[in-house]
């Protein structure tokens, strides 16, 4: 597959979102329907996957968000990820981003472009 035609590219207002669908209604109800109005009340940014030659969105997916909290219950494994973290930086929460959507067109299902969205998420985070 020629990744090259693909374009990465953040919902905005006015964006035309291209044919999409990923076998599953409430996903493909989200991408049309809320994906704008999660942007417009500043609840989640939402990304699409396009393919340029074929003019349809290959796969999407929104990132908000969230926090990792501890839980009383799970104290021995919150110590053990806080050992790994000096000191004076330990809390009892720490920011998070959360995946809330993520769909790949069954057009292009087994190309490994699931990879390809998350590879792109992570890049986002290290930059």
């Amino acid at each position: 597959m020629d990744f090259e035609k693909f374009t990465f590219r953040q919902i905005e207002a006015d964006t035309e979102i291209k044919p999409f669908d990923c076998g599953d209604s409430d996903l493909n109800g989200f991408l049309f329907d809320d994906a704008k109005n999660y942007l417009d009340s500043m609840l989640a940014v939402t990304y699409l996957l396009e393919d340029n030659e074929a003019d349809k969105t290959v796969a999407y997916y929104c990132l908000l968000n969230d926090k990792i909290e501890l839980d009383p219950d799970e104290k021995s494994k919150w110590n053990k990820i806080n050992r790994k973290i000096p000191n004076d930086k330990r809390y009892h929460a720490y920011p998070a981003v959360k995946i809330g959507r993520l769909g790949v067109s069954r057009e292009y299902a087994n190309k490994h472009i699931g990879q390809m969205v998350l590879m792109q998420i992570k890049m986002i985070f290290l930059a």
